[in-house]
């Protein structure tokens, strides 16, 4: 089965904004200064500016789960102090994070296809939610089950962010203790083998990272199924607005 970010690529909301803002594109050149855009392009260009958003997330955590899965012992590595405990933190730590910020995403990318007007800060969840549009078009049970989707990642996520954090298992925890201790010369060749088998430890610490590239990969799926579900029921919602903008531009010009 295709990637994430690649079906989200080829999904028919994507390709219709994409092609929507090539008059836009055309107009990039090294001496255009200033680009002039008609309304309905500044409205292909807010709702394509999210999507793509929303595409670069998904390869994003693609990315992170190839970095867990590919650790490399490096020398510049060990020069910056990163170890494979600090490598797991930072790239889980950045999955949790991107995943649950996807629920933004999607609160601004409903916004502008609506046309509600609302500045990016004042796209709060029961505002967009609760807004009569988008109770009347359904977007609001979709937006609802993607905020469920995401509630288990916002306590790990705004400990990481607002206190340096990371969420860590034991053993992890466990092992990067050891490493300080080592480190600092506190441990005795004799204790060091009854803490911890190097051997033994380095099949756990693979075992550990197929562990949590499996629940990375749990957490994102139903975050993704809903993404694909919004992208599919805002398309026609584009649609509506794209002929109601291009019809009022084609009047002015007659």
């Amino acid at each position: 089965m295709a990637k994430h970010s690649e079906q989200i690529f080829s999904q028919p909301f994507f390709d219709e904004v994409l092609n929507d803002i090539r008059p836009v594109l055309q107009q990039l050149s090294p001496n255009a200064n200033i680009i002039k855009v008609s309304q309905p392009e500044q409205y292909f260009w807010s709702a394509y500016y999210y999507v793509h958003i929303l595409h670069n997330s998904f390869m994003r955590l693609e990315h992170i789960r190839a970095y867990l899965a590919h650790f490399r012992i490096l020398k510049q590595y060990k020069e910056s102090g990163i170890d494979r405990v600090s490598y797991i933190e930072y790239h889980y730590s950045n999955h949790t994070v991107t995943l649950a910020g996807i629920f933004d995403i999607a609160l601004i990318l409903t916004s502008n296809v609506f046309r509600l007007g609302l500045p990016e800060r004042q796209c709060r969840s029961q505002l967009i939610i609760q807004n009569s549009w988008v109770l009347s078009r359904g977007i609001d049970k979709i937006l609802q089950k993607l905020n469920s989707a995401v509630e288990p990642l916002r306590e790990p996520r705004n400990l990481f962010l607002h206190r340096g954090i990371p969420q860590m298992d034991e053993f992890l925890t466990a092992l990067a203790c050891y490493d300080v201790l080592e480190e600092k010369g506190m441990v005795e060749e004799d204790a060091m083998l009854k803490m911890i088998d190097r051997s033994r430890g380095e099949l756990r610490y693979k075992e550990k990272v197929s562990e949590i590239l499996s629940e990375l990969s749990k957490q994102e799926e139903p975050v993704f199924n809903i993404s694909i579900e919004l992208l599919s029921r805002l398309h026609p919602i584009y649609k509506f607005w794209k002929d109601i903008l291009l019809t009022k531009r084609d009047k002015k010009i007659d």
